[in-house]
């Protein structure tokens, strides 16, 4: 994806706005009915039980399809998750922090199946909300927590499923705040 396609700038260039990068629904949709295998076979089984278990199956399959094509639909709607600018970093749905009130941004690498990271880390006493999930029960009190514990700090920018690579995520801290950016 072209730098230029997977983030909006205004006119002096400096605002990054990251977005989650989805796969088109039409792309999904082998995978999304891949669990309706097994209930069209125990449909044609010819016990009673085994056809009322199919037709059950099938209602909950399409039910789960329903809510997981709506979430999608939901996070393709929202244009931005992160935004970076000269007046600070915005998380949707939560306020601006300015860039004074941050202690330092840094970089990890990842390890294993965990993807590479980028973490705001606050001054005491500010709260950084942290990076919306697409997960439709998250629950962010608890999220945040955890991620406070794990990496210092609870706004974590993920490297992978977004409009913006972790650079690109540096290159914005550095040009529109004074803040240290740590890499390693």
């Amino acid at each position: 994806m072209s730098s230029a396609s997977s983030q909006e700038k205004d006119r002096d260039g400096t605002t990054l706005e990251v977005a989650y990068r989805l796969p088109s629904p039409v792309a999904m949709l082998p995978a999304l009915l891949l669990p309706l295998l097994p209930s069209v076979r125990l449909l044609f089984s010819g016990d009673q039980l085994s056809t009322v278990l199919g037709y059950t199956d099938i209602v909950l399959v399409v039910a789960a399809l329903g809510f997981v094509l709506t979430v999608l639909r939901r996070q393709r709607a929202q244009e931005w998750a992160l935004r970076l600018d000269a007046a600070g970093v915005t998380v949707r749905g939560a306020g601006t922090v300015p860039w004074s009130e941050l202690r330092e941004v840094r970089s990890v690498a990842g390890r294993g199946l965990r993807p590479a990271v980028v973490v705001f880390t606050a001054r005491p006493g500010v709260v950084l909300a942290a990076f919306p999930t697409m997960l439709p029960f998250a629950r962010s009190e608890r999220r945040a927590t955890a991620l406070v514990k794990k990496y210092g700090g609870p706004l974590v920018v993920p490297s992978a499923g977004l409009s913006a690579s972790l650079p690109e995520v540096l290159a914005a801290v550095r040009r529109c705040g004074e803040v240290p950016v740590r890499t390693g």
